[in-house]
């Protein structure tokens, strides 16, 4: 194939994918505006509910033999008395629609995505 037909097929190809984008563009900036509102609501909800209990620490652990008699033993009578402490290793008894959990999970998606 020569150059000059490669040109002519992108350039044939070019209004469908200007259609496509022009689509889906509406559709990109609704998922994107609603994620934007998740989030912010997210963190007013942390603020308006944890912030006057004091709460900080959201501190997420897991039954590992390596280091849970540890993190039991000295990290967590360290931690403030209104820590909320989840556990990894029990993930599945969480209730998904509390505070705590939608938080873990945002954080975590967000710190991967950072990686």
């Amino acid at each position: 194939m020569s150059d000059s037909q490669r040109t002519r097929r992108w350039v044939s190809a070019r209004p469908a994918l200007w259609l496509v984008v022009f689509v889906l563009s509406p559709l990109l900036l609704l998922v994107l505006l609603a994620y934007g509102i998740s989030v912010v609501l997210l963190h007013l909800a942390l603020w308006l509910t944890w912030g006057p209990l004091g709460r900080r620490v959201l501190f997420v652990y897991s039954n590992s033999p390596v280091w849970q008699d540890y993190v039991e033993q000295n990290l967590l009578p360290r931690l403030p008395e209104n820590a909320i402490v989840l556990n990894w290793s029990e993930r599945r008894n969480w209730n998904r629609w509390t505070l705590s959990y939608l938080a873990f999970c945002f954080f975590v998606a967000v710190e991967s995505s950072t990686r």
